[in-house]
């Protein structure tokens, strides 16, 4: 996670439709899965066990990537 390649097109105002590459700043529990190679109802129960951060926007469950990139690091050496 390098916060400077999220920050650098809000700093220069651009927009999806510019041709600089853009990249998600969190991803839904389908995605976080399928990263981690595991199931829904796991990164479910990660996040009930508060081992995965979550936030919501209405009913969708997402995951930011820095949450997601500090999780695989405090899981491996």
């Amino acid at each position: 996670y390098n916060r400077e390649n999220y920050e650098e097109p809000i700093k220069n105002n651009m927009t999806q439709t510019d041709k600089q590459e853009t990249r998600p700043w969190a991803y839904g529990v389908n995605d976080v899965g399928i990263m981690l190679g595991i199931s829904r109802s796991m990164v479910y129960k990660l996040f009930r066990q508060g081992e995965l951060k979550k936030f919501s926007i209405g009913t969708k469950s997402l995951v930011l990537v820095k949450d997601l990139i500090d999780f695989i690091e405090e899981r491996t050496e």
